[in-house]
């Protein structure tokens, strides 16, 4: 027998159904109207013979997404969090109050499709990742039977033009000479980092103990947010990187800091102040911080250095990423070996 009242503004629905050998109340609670309760009571009362009703309490998409991240994503970076909240949010857009229980498939396509549609689709096939990532565990942890994310293709447009991402040679030239000439902690931290191509964590992670003789060892990297060194990226991030013999007498000369490490500065202080730099120097390409190790790639690459070894430099885990990441240089280069070639056979 169904039990319907109203409680506020909204309906409640309980229903006693059998349950191993005795009765146990299955209640909802949040209809808009005595007709929605009445119609969900008449619906549950039909599956109590059969087995299949879900006793645990209901949670929303959106709050076991958040309990989730914060279960689960405890030592990660800064950045790597960033990406989780974005999810999250776009989740708590999208799908509101709604059960975690109620996504179908159809539901989850028709968020990825439309998430597509405002979003590039690196971005959409994160948010996938994550999604698909926590409903599995929401299968294993019996809150949900199936993974509606599963079997699910994201959308978006083409990412930005990696050009817009690195400075072009004469610039980049501009901005490292005037770093040196103008030396103080963020702009040393920049001037590496465009010297050496490493991130920025493994450059706010680099001490006294990793500078020689003209290399520049990477062998952990610096998080911010938890206020800890911890491996680089990547095994393959562990690696020695060559750079001018003036650049490493420099830096074995800063002032010691009391943590050890070279630099001692708020990773969003630095940005900033690279974007005043630019500002200076009359760059109109603005370019994050990462965008000094693009520039520092694609100066590499259309100077003629080897892609073999620019992807052994930047710490990639095969040259197979590097292609990929700086494949419309990579490209320009090829057009011209081409031409050369076609010269020089012209000549037998």
């Amino acid at each position: 027998m169904a039990s319907i009242y109203k409680r506020g503004k909204t309906w409640t629905a309980s229903v006693s159904v059998p349950y191993q050998g005795g009765y146990k109340k299955k209640t909802r609670s949040g209809f808009k109207t005595k007709t929605e309760a009445n119609a969900w009571s008449a619906k549950t009362e039909g599956q109590k013979y059969d087995g299949d009703i879900n006793f645990k309490p209901s949670q929303s998409f959106s709050d076991f997404v958040d309990v989730w991240i914060r279960t689960y994503k405890t030592d990660v970076s800064r950045s790597t969090l960033v990406g989780y909240d974005l999810s999250s949010k776009a989740v708590k857009k999208y799908f509101g109050d709604t059960s975690i229980d109620k996504i179908t498939r159809q539901q989850a396509q028709t968020f990825l499709n439309e998430y597509g549609l405002s979003h590039s689709l690196a971005s959409s096939q994160k948010l996938k990742g994550h999604l698909n990532a926590i409903m599995k565990d929401a299968v294993a942890d019996g809150v949900i039977t199936i993974n509606p994310f599963e079997r699910t293709k994201p959308h978006g447009y083409s990412s930005k033009d990696s050009s817009l991402k690195f400075l072009e040679y004469n610039d980049f030239k501009r901005l490292i000479q005037y770093l040196k000439d103008n030396h103080e902690p963020t702009h040393d931290i920049m001037l590496v980092s465009a010297l050496s191509g490493a991130r920025l964590g493994e450059v706010m992670g680099l001490t006294k103990a990793d500078i020689s003789n003209g290399m520049i060892d990477i062998n952990k990297s610096y998080e911010e947010r938890l206020n800890v060194l911890k491996e680089p990226k990547t095994p393959n991030s562990v690696r020695i990187v060559d750079v001018p013999i003036w650049l490493t007498d420099y830096m074995v000369n800063l002032p010691d800091n009391d943590n050890e490490r070279l630099f001692n500065r708020k990773q969003s202080s630095v940005n900033r102040e690279l974007g005043k730099v630019l500002i200076r120097l009359d760059i109109d390409k603005k370019i994050s911080f990462h965008g000094l190790r693009h520039s520092h790639a694609s100066m590499l690459i259309t100077k003629g250095v080897a892609v073999e070894y620019i992807s052994e430099r930047l710490g990639h885990k095969d040259i197979s990423i590097t292609q990929k990441t700086y494949l419309h240089l990579l490209q320009v280069k090829r057009e011209k070996e081409i031409t050369h070639t076609i010269k020089l056979l012209n000549l037998l």
